[in-house]
């Protein structure tokens, strides 16, 4: 899970969750999604570790891959 500094936090309009079982995959994304916008990114290897951390961090966009 990616760490943010509580400067950082306090400019972050919301909250992305990424999750896909290839490493590339979400620092691609998290990469091109903190270069775009203002949202808080983490990003998760396992669905498990996604999921333990949805009542902490309640995300408004989750990103999956499927297969």
């Amino acid at each position: 899970m990616n760490e943010i500094s509580s400067d950082k936090i306090n400019e972050r309009i919301g909250t992305v969750f990424i999750v896909d079982d290839e490493p590339m995959v979400t620092v691609s994304l998290k990469t091109m999604l903190s270069l775009e916008t203002k949202h808080l990114i983490h990003c998760f290897n396992s669905p498990k570790d996604a999921l333990d951390q949805l009542m902490t961090h309640r995300p408004e966009v989750i990103i999956s891959d499927f297969s």
